[in-house]
């Protein structure tokens, strides 16, 4: 599990980006829907990112319960304390099946029964998060907000410095 750490690390750093980049907007133009994007806000996207952590990390991989409110979150701030959470839950998870990447899970999902990995479960959250990354950029660039380079690309020039 320590490559999945360190590749949570990289998936941190890039979501500090994105959060920096958010902190741009005013509130309003955070919580707002934007209308030229179908349905949602940034905020909105933010959130179902870190409800795909509490889901398939928390509830799926280790059996609890969240109660987290969208309409709670009123800025950039307050959703960096859901996702402080989030991390909270993945070292935990991490911890958890530490040397059992294979090991079966198995739960509910849509009122079916479903089976997953460790592996499968983290790399749907972080691979999910990537996705609803490129979105929320796409959504403050509607706005009027020029997002930074999210790639995985280190400013020091060196990956994993």
């Amino acid at each position: 599990m320590e490559l999945l750490r360190k590749q949570y690390d990289y998936v941190r750093r890039t979501r500090e980006i994105l959060f920096s980049y958010c902190e741009q907007m005013t509130d309003d133009a955070y919580i707002s829907e934007v209308e030229q994007y179908g349905r949602g806000s940034i905020r909105g996207m933010h959130f179902h990112v870190a409800e795909c952590y509490a889901y398939w990390i928390g509830e799926f991989g280790l059996g609890r319960t969240f109660n987290w409110h969208l309409e709670t979150i009123m800025n950039v701030a307050a959703m960096r304390g859901i996702f402080a959470e989030a991390d909270q839950l993945v070292c935990e998870f991490l911890d958890r099946y530490a040397g059992m990447t294979e090991t079966r899970i198995e739960g509910q999902y849509s009122g079916d029964k479903y089976a997953a990995t460790p592996l499968w479960l983290f790399t749907h959250a972080v691979t999910h998060e990537f996705h609803h990354k490129g979105q929320i950029a796409a959504m403050g660039r509607m706005k009027g907000y020029i997002p930074p380079d999210l790639d995985l690309i280190m400013t020091d020039g060196a990956a994993g410095n």
